[in-house]
């Protein structure tokens, strides 16, 4: 009913319509708090410490009941990431992202709901933060350590690598604003030793045709896959046989290859599922802007540098 009544003008007189953003952003706002909830309450050290003095305090109790708690919190948390992908995915042919105006008068006779999926990617995507205990500060609030839950993590990871990939119905650069919020949240869980963590999942490297041909031992004028100037593969390269197998992806059973232009821009289908997912699903423009955004916050660069 709240759609029908808040975004249709219904022939009324005057309708103000200005306040519509910021009760989204409200709602969105909201909703988000089971995160920082889930990480910041009930854990069971703070338990302990708050009823240890009780006489009749019985840990194996008040670990049970905590347990309950924090298995219904978490249930919120999926919830909330679950609400966001609902939003943000919405087709237009049932909720126009657009505002809608009379062919006549100009006057507005629908308000889009692009507010609704901007701020619900913003949340989803993003690591805003505010204080829900302010002994914490401003922690960033992210669905990304969420992925590590052993209850809820494989579908925050899912709906993670979903809305990455394919934003749904909205304004051209829709996409890439998600994109861009992930790969910015990635970076604040940059491991400098060893792999990358999260962000890893976004790398996208860029070969020259005969960089390409001796780190992956691939002859690309005669691979079945060379079709119309267009080379899009999951491949499983030999490194045995490579003159110059790259370090990175040697180890790599699996790679993403598109061809843009002249170069080649390839993901790990294990390392780096993210990146890898929009290649295999041929968005040559979120390769690239994954491809910048990525060496934006590992190396500083905003710029295409192949190897």
């Amino acid at each position: 009913l709240g759609y029908w009544t808040r975004n249709f003008r219904w022939d009324r007189a005057f309708w103000d319509s200005r306040s519509y953003d910021g009760r989204v952003f409200q709602t969105m706002f909201d909703i988000k708090k089971v995160v920082k909830l889930y990480r910041e309450t009930f854990l069971q050290q703070q338990v302990d410490a708050e009823l240890s003095g009780l006489s009749n305090y019985s840990p194996i109790l008040a670990q049970q009941i905590t347990g309950i708690i924090r298995q219904d919190i978490s249930q919120a948390v999926k919830l909330a990431a679950s609400f966001y992908s609902a939003v943000i995915k919405m087709d237009a042919n049932i909720r126009p992202f657009a505002d809608s105006y009379d062919d006549f008068t100009g006057e507005l006779r629908q308000v889009g709901i692009f507010s609704d999926k901007y701020f619900a990617q913003y949340f989803l995507m993003g690591d805003d933060a505010f204080p829900l205990n302010p002994n914490f500060g401003q922690v960033p609030v992210s669905f990304i350590p969420m992925r590590d839950d052993p209850v809820i993590g494989e579908k925050i990871d899912e709906i993670l690598l979903d809305t990455f990939i394919n934003s749904g119905d909205a304004y051209v650069g829709f996409d890439d604003i998600g994109r861009a919020y992930l790969t910015i949240n990635s970076g604040q869980y940059f491991d400098f030793e060893g792999e990358q963590g999260a962000i890893d999942l976004l790398r996208v490297d860029c070969f020259t045709k005969s960089s390409f041909e001796s780190k992956f031992n691939i002859d690309v004028d005669t691979h079945p896959n060379f079709v119309r100037d267009t080379f899009l593969a999951t491949l499983e390269p030999d490194y045995t046989g490579a003159t110059n197998p790259d370090p990175y992806f040697e180890n790599q059973p699996n790679v993403a290859v598109v061809k843009i232009r002249d170069d080649f821009y390839v993901a790990g289908t294990d390392k780096n599922r993210y990146s890898a997912g929009l290649i295999e699903a041929i968005d040559l423009n979120g390769v690239l802007n994954t491809y910048l955004w990525y060496n934006r916050i590992t190396n500083g660069k905003a710029e295409i540098t192949c190897k």
